[in-house]
């Protein structure tokens, strides 16, 4: 007989005891570097998040963000209107019968029985030849076989600052509003410019001894200059006011007006005032206009009311070019000299030192680039974050390709090339970028290039050093989603924040943008913000809409009275070195100065499903009860220091079964009160391998 055998011949085989279930802890770093879409899954670094929206990435935690409230409006939307048997009231809310489709009433235009109200805050779709009623007993029929005219998006948002005034302005394709102080945020104001053919502008301040200007170039229309006071229109000669009274016929816009006693000729630019009296603005004048003497051109008739002889309009002229002004199309200052690029060439023009009117000289770039196309912007670079020796300027094509120069461009002597070099693919529009410590960063279809990089790196390698480089592939979708508008960004140094458009080109697109950290440049999605256009206007930053509104930023709690929820989950954790893990609870710790409803919850193997967020908390200006009133380290992004700071971190049952957990923490904002909320750990107990039981 062999030893170690049993009797019956058969050797007993062991059989595998169950993995025996064992509770352990885990902090995980809050998002601190923001999204992260770069890793791989498997050994992701701490401070991740894969999803992370409205929250804000800070060096100390992630923070919830404010809301946005309703600043102004410009443009309306049109709702015609006849058979009206009662006069509608602005400020009602007009009902359609039979859509049931309602709007706010901002203006109306009414011709008695028929007439165009203006309305915001449009719920549902008007029909044609449908009954309009409202409350106080306005009624009338729809007269809209091509629905309601939409009011259109706020392209352009600009600011005026010099010495110790600052005005913001903003548009829409045809027109430019001032609107820092509207008088209702539900009301157009009156505009300031009007009939413009784009509202896309490029905007750069410039300032001459003692004056502020900021210019305003689309491409399409003169080059608008506002000193303060008033927006004017740059021709290549100056602009006079001839007045005259006693008219029969209206002139028009382009006719040569010649006087009848003098000879003297100009060219009709622009037409103040009625038939019977007011003034031309003439230019390309020969000879001197008499007073009382008769006035004709184009049909118009009239006499000259000049006692004092014609006034100038505008002192501001740009000469010495062999096109229309119309063409400039973007600008740039540097070494306090105005360059611009002409429209779809490779040609900038600029003007002599520390002026905005003069001859200017032309710099052609054909033979500089390789890839052809035309000068999308301009732009300066330096290496010190400041004005010095060491600052170039940039000119780059829509085909993705730099010329730096330097130099003060007094003469030919001082022009100095320093190279050409490709920033990976095309930029994103005339203003797509962005200086942020002195390097300028490109906005491009690949991702977000710092001009520093795109020195010393080959093309291929762009993307992996861009700042972007974390979340490539969501800004390579919102490209190919979104790409056909122009993009803008902003910085916010008060905040410590860059923001970048993220435009609707279609109506059913989620309203969103993207958010960086400009200390650690980490990225957030801030949804909610339907951001069109930019501005930075007394300290705050305000967006403009796709639908015409101005909004201030962080500001509140609510998007314009909407709820909004933070939502926020790491990177998934393969915990116990692949081991199947099943969560059992977990906490999420905030500092706060406002109370708030947060849900947690655990995501298993990669598969990111929230459940429904939690209610929103009303929250009174007082905030909750104090837990611990300590004040914490100063913040950055929306810093509220004035109540006490609470911290709570409480356990919560949680599932979830897999080799890999991953936390999810909701918060629904909601109230009148701006939020005050940072996460800053996130807790989890769970058991390593199969429960044995019985």
């Amino acid at each position: 007989m062999r030893r170690g055998l049993p009797r019956n011949g058969l050797r007993r085989v062991a059989v595998p005891q169950p993995i025996q279930a064992r509770a352990e802890m885990h902090t995980f770093v809050p998002p601190i570097r923001g999204l992260v879409l770069d890793e791989n899954i498997t050994g992701p670094q701490p401070g991740g998040a894969a999803v992370l929206e409205n929250f804000f990435p800070r060096t100390t935690g992630a923070k919830v963000r404010r809301g946005s409230v309703r600043h102004a409006t410009i443009g309306t939307n049109a709702l015609a209107f006849d058979g009206q048997t009662g006069n509608f009231t602005v400020g009602q809310v007009v009902t359609g019968g039979t859509s049931g489709a309602t709007g706010t009433i901002a203006s109306q235009t009414d011709g008695g029985s028929s007439g165009t109200l203006q309305l915001h805050d449009i719920d549902g779709t008007f029909a044609d030849n449908e009954a309009l009623t409202d409350p106080l007993g306005g009624a009338a029929v729809a007269n809209i076989p091509s629905g309601v005219t939409a009011r259109g998006p706020v392209e352009s948002m600009i600011t005026y600052r010099f010495g110790g005034t600052e005005k913001l302005f903003a548009a829409h394709a045809t027109s430019i509003f001032e609107v820092g102080s509207p008088v209702e945020p539900d009301e157009t104001p009156a505009a300031t410019v009007d009939g413009q053919t784009s509202g896309d502008y490029s905007i750069v301040p410039f300032e001459t001894a003692g004056l502020g200007f900021v210019w305003a170039l689309n491409g399409s229309d003169l080059p608008r200059l506002y000193d303060g006071t008033t927006w004017h229109q740059i021709f290549s000669t100056e602009t006079y006011g001839l007045a005259y009274d006693g008219g029969t016929v209206l002139f028009s816009v382009g006719a040569t007006v010649t006087g009848g006693t003098s000879g003297a000729t100009g060219v009709v630019a622009k037409v103040v005032g009625n038939t019977a009296s007011g003034t031309l603005h003439i230019r390309s004048v020969t000879g001197t206009f008499q007073n009382d003497e008769n006035l004709t051109g184009g049909g118009g008739a009239a006499v000259a009311n000049i006692p004092s002889g014609v006034t100038t309009i505008t002192p501001y002229k740009i000469t010495g070019l062999s096109f229309t002004l119309d063409k400039l199309i973007c600008g740039c200052a540097y070494r306090n000299r105005m360059f611009f690029a002409r429209k779809n060439t490779m040609t900038a023009v600029y003007l002599p030192v520390e002026v905005v009117s003069g001859a200017a000289s032309s710099l052609n770039l054909t033979g500089v680039f390789t890839k052809g196309g035309w000068l999308e912007f301009i732009a300066t670079w330096s290496s010190d974050a400041g004005d010095g020796i060491d600052d170039r300027i940039v000119f780059v094509t829509n085909q993705g390709e730099a010329a730096v120069y330097s130099g003060s461009f007094a003469d030919a002597s001082n022009i100095s090339f320093v190279g050409r070099f490709d920033i990976g693919s095309p930029p994103l529009g005339k203003n797509a970028f962005l200086s942020v410590g002195g390097d300028l960063i490109i906005m491009t279809q690949a991702g977000w290039i710092p001009m520093s990089q795109v020195v010393g790196n080959d093309e291929t390698r762009l993307s992996a050093v861009a700042v972007t480089a974390k979340i490539e592939t969501l800004w390579r979708k919102m490209v190919n989603d979104r790409g056909s508008a122009p993009w803008q960004a902003i910085r916010w140094p008060e905040r410590g924040v860059a923001l970048i458009s993220l435009p609707k080109t279609d109506a059913n697109q989620d309203r969103m943008c993207l958010v960086f950290n400009v200390e650690t440049m980490a990225a957030a999605i801030f949804t909610g913000w339907d951001v069109r256009s930019l501005a930075r206007f007394d300290g705050n930053i305000y967006f403009g809409t796709s639908d015409g509104k101005i909004m201030l930023a962080d500001s509140g709690g609510s998007d314009d009275g909407a709820a909004y929820v933070a939502r926020a989950a790491g990177l998934a954790e393969r915990l116990a070195g692949g081991l199947p893990m099943t969560a059992r609870l977990a906490r999420a710790a905030f500092e706060y100065s406002t109370d708030f409803n947060m849900r947690i919850s655990i995501a298993a193997d990669y598969g990111y499903d929230f459940p429904a967020p939690p209610a929103a908390m009303e929250v009174s200006s007082g905030g909750a009860a104090l837990w611990d009133s300590a004040l914490w380290d100063q913040a950055r992004w929306d810093q509220g220091l004035d109540a006490p700071v609470k911290r709570k971190s409480n356990w919560e049952a949680v599932g979830g079964y897999g080799f890999a957990l991953a936390w999810q923490v909701q918060i629904t904002i909601g109230s009148d009160v701006a939020p005050d909320i940072e996460l800053q750990s996130i807790d989890l107990t769970y058991e390593i391998g199969n429960v044995v039981t019985g």
